[in-house]
């Protein structure tokens, strides 16, 4: 662990080792129930809902018809999804949760690695950076590559940490299973290895590269060969070629949103658009300052020679993801990105933003002796007060947002909320959508899987016209103007909605319900 002193961060005795396992685990548990909480419903963007289906189709033994691309060769995420949809079936509690503990681990690390580099206050601020940034929370219970990226990320950074103290091999085997963990939830994740490669270059590290590279290439063949097998030879590159071949690369080249960038909008990307953005943007900013800052300060901000490579490993991983993210170009003339400008792929570097920059306040106080009047122990109690207040304040702004929306469920209350939506689809109800995505997770979250077949109308968001199995029923999904529909407060709105019912049944009722769109906010 590291304790503040007038000079700067330096290392405490090994002996607090013991603080911090216990430590992380009563963060991890403070994250969980805080993170599902506030957590977001079931979200229908991003293919989260893609990979939950995958992976039940595949426990179910027939996943023809779902495709080899960018999404489904995540393995990262698929298979430990498979694994417990394996073991505790397929709900939506199970999603929510499974998830959270991800989410919750996370954070865990956030704050051991911030403990070992800063200090109990700077740890404490690093976890608030988390749970203040509304972008980070999306991400506490979705099944998507930012948390299993960052949990892969994350350890790498404590193996090499503590390679660089112990000076084991051990640990640069860990680093290289960490990274290729990571590397298997994004393939853009590549873009943090650089970094730490160049700083052990930099230090003259050759056998270290070498394991680190030896490893890393063995699974990577390893990965290649497995693809190309399952993909019938389909796919002899493996993962790359499934990534290059598959509609990622024809949208990036073809889609009208998408093909319109400036270089000015490569930069852009870093400054908020909106204000959900602000959080998250502003502490990156801030690590940007401290990453300019660095050379000329590190050595008089960390004290000793662990500390000091502890931070170079954070701002070399950092600058490296953010310079080849910005510099992701597949063509100049046109100019075309390898990905777009989405705001939800810089989310995987927020904290090691929060990590740097806290560590510098920390240090900054500490010279100020800020803390000789405010107690450590007494502003890390005031951090973790706050963000259970930021909580409670969304729970009231959400209630506000969902007004006229029917369908609020908790986290606890998901399975009775879909069972409910499934009873009120047969008794031939009709439900309301903001959008084909939205439907589909409805119907996949309210039926057990394989009811609605094919199996891959669920897949492609085209569940209109699917058979109903065991039924004579067929869903039925259709556009309504806003002039149409039944809703005197959305026919206000102008906005159009999807009516979703099932035809051919039995029943019919004139029971009307408006869910809106699964993407938001989980209330109590």
């Amino acid at each position: 662990m590291t304790i503040l002193t007038e000079r700067g961060l330096d290392v405490a005795a090994p002996a607090r080792s013991g603080l911090l396992w216990g430590g992380s685990l009563v963060v991890a548990l403070f994250a969980f129930i805080l993170g599902t909480l506030d957590a977001e419903a079931i979200y229908t963007g991003g293919d989260a809902v893609r990979k939950w289906l995958m992976a039940q189709l595949v426990i179910e033994g027939d996943a023809s018809g779902v495709p080899f691309d960018h999404h489904t060769m995540r393995w990262a995420i698929n298979g430990p999804a498979i694994g417990v949809i394996a073991l505790f079936g397929a709900s939506a509690f199970t999603y929510l949760v499974a998830v959270s503990a991800v989410f919750a681990g996370v954070v865990a690390l956030v704050w051991s690695l911030s403990m070992r580099l800063a200090g109990p206050l700077a740890a404490a601020m690093a976890v608030f950076l988390v749970f203040v940034d509304p972008l980070m929370l999306n991400t506490s219970a979705q099944l998507q590559p930012t948390i299993f990226g960052l949990t892969g990320l994350l350890i790498a950074v404590a193996a090499l940490w503590s390679w660089q103290r112990e000076e084991a091999d051990i640990w640069l085997v860990v680093t290289a299973l960490a990274l290729f963990f990571a590397y298997g939830a994004k393939i853009t994740n590549l873009f943090f290895f650089p970094g730490p490669l160049l700083l052990l270059m930099v230090m003259g590290k050759w056998r270290a590269i070498a394991i680190i590279g030896a490893i890393f290439i063995a699974l990577f063949a390893v990965e290649t060969v497995a693809i190309r097998a399952l993909s019938g030879g389909e796919l002899a590159l493996g993962r790359i070629e499934g990534l290059t071949s598959g509609r990622h690369v024809d949208l990036m080249s073809t889609h009208e949103e998408l093909v319109t960038f400036t270089w000015g909008d490569l930069f852009l990307r870093w400054w908020p658009m909106y204000i959900r953005e602000v959080p998250m943007k502003s502490v990156i900013f801030a690590f940007f300052i401290v990453a300019a800052l660095h050379p000329f300060l590190r050595r008089r901000v960390f004290t000793n020679e662990t500390n000091l490579f502890r931070a170079d490993v954070l701002v070399a991983m950092g600058v490296s993801f953010a310079f080849f993210t910005t510099f992701f170009i597949i063509s100049i003339d046109p100019l075309l990105l390898g990905q777009d400008l989405r705001v939800r792929y810089l989310y995987v570097l927020q904290p090691f933003a929060a990590l740097m920059v806290t560590a510098y306040i920390a240090a900054l106080l500490t010279r100020l002796r800020f803390l000789e009047r405010w107690p450590v122990a007494l502003g890390s109690a005031a951090v973790l007060v706050a963000s259970l207040g930021l909580v409670g304040w969304k729970f009231v702004r959400a209630e506000v947002e969902r007004d006229g929306v029917d369908g609020i469920y908790a986290v606890w209350q998901a399975n009775g909320y879909f069972e409910e939506m499934r009873t009120h689809l047969e008794r031939g109800c009709t439900i309301y959508v903001n959008n084909e995505r939205a439907a589909t997770t409805l119907l996949m979250f309210a039926f057990p899987p394989a009811t609605i077949t094919p199996n891959d109308a669920l897949y492609f968001f085209r569940p209109d016209g699917s058979p109903v199995a065991g039924t004579d029923a067929t869903v039925s999904l259709e556009l309504v103007p806003a002039e149409a529909l039944e809703l005197d407060h959305w026919r206000r709105s102008r906005q159009p909605l999807y009516r979703l019912s099932l035809s051919g049944g039995e029943t019919q009722c004139e029971d009307t319900l408006y869910v809106g769109d699964t993407d938001v906010r989980v209330m109590l």
